[in-house]
């Protein structure tokens, strides 16, 4: 299972789409669940509140982050065995899918 965790219209780093479109990218043939999980619980009304932080989804807390994006990779079990954060290119990406089959 590969989780990642961006925003890429509202991302603080920039980095978000271009990650995005990295996994929507890799090989469909791969045998793997992925999960995006959306940094807000309603994106459109960032502009409208003066704390966005009020907005962030409940993964954001649960992972204790104020970063993205994130890519979180775990095995059939459950067990995370690998993690990019931030900045991360096309074969730094298939590497730690890699790492869950």
């Amino acid at each position: 299972t590969a989780l990642l965790i961006a925003t890429p219209a509202w991302c603080q780093t920039a980095s978000c789409g271009p990650v995005v479109d990295l996994l929507v990218e890799l090989d469909p043939s791969a045998s793997m669940n992925v999960i995006h999980a959306e940094v807000y619980t309603t994106p459109d009304l960032l502009d409208e509140v003066p704390d966005r932080t009020e907005l962030l989804g409940p993964i954001i807390g649960t992972y204790g982050m104020d970063f993205e994006p994130s890519l979180i990779v775990a095995d059939a079990d459950g067990l995370v065995t690998a993690r990019l954060d931030f900045s991360f290119d096309r074969s730094e990406m298939a590497a730690a899918i890699a790492t869950a089959t």
